[in-house]
């Protein structure tokens, strides 16, 4: 028979002393380590709004091409159970898909982006603070991974925004960076 990892139970403490004033401590007959992280995982809401369990919906999306949803419904599920090992694993599936289709729309990692509109045009654009930090380092020199690693910011927060920013037309790849 195999030597069991838990530790052996603990012993009950006796009663203790009336005159100490000190209550004794008694140790539950489970794994209380075992248990929260069984609560994490099965007991908390990993139910969707339609009765749906959340990794069912996201798996779902993520095999329809649908990374952004899936990858928020496994935000929320790793909130409430952070090691949830197939959440995290396809999490990690959609980050990845999701900065492919960013590439994939920028043209590579190499590419060069500057402004297509002018100073004047762009106070029209409802920048955030993201969007505006990248739109100011791309000066028509400095390609996308250049401007990921000064950034400093999530990687595919970054890719996001710059998809973005081309999607509004607000900015254009002047070159790919790719031989011709």
């Amino acid at each position: 028979m195999a030597a069991s990892s838990k530790p052996p139970p603990l012993e009950r403490p006796s009663v203790p002393d009336e005159d100490s004033g000190e209550r004794s401590t008694i140790v539950p007959e489970f794994d209380p380590e075992d248990f929260a992280r069984d609560s994490e995982i099965k007991q908390r809401a990993t139910i969707a709004d339609g009765g749906e369990p959340t990794i069912n919906q996201a798996r779902r999306h993520h095999v329809a091409g649908e990374h952004e949803q899936a990858l928020f419904l496994l935000t929320r599920l790793l909130e409430l159970a952070p090691l949830h090992p197939e959440g995290s694993k396809l999490a990690s599936e959609c980050r990845q898909s999701l900065e492919r289709e960013c590439l994939a729309a920028i043209g590579s990692e190499s590419a060069t982006l500057v402004a297509a509109v002018s100073p004047e045009e762009l106070k029209r654009f409802t920048l955030d603070n993201v969007s505006g930090f990248l739109l100011s380092a791309m000066d028509g020199a400095t390609d996308v991974e250049t401007i990921l690693d000064i950034s400093g910011l999530p990687r595919l927060l970054a890719l996001r925004h710059m998809r973005s920013l081309l999607e509004r037309g607000i900015i254009v790849v002047e070159s790919d960076g790719r031989p011709r």
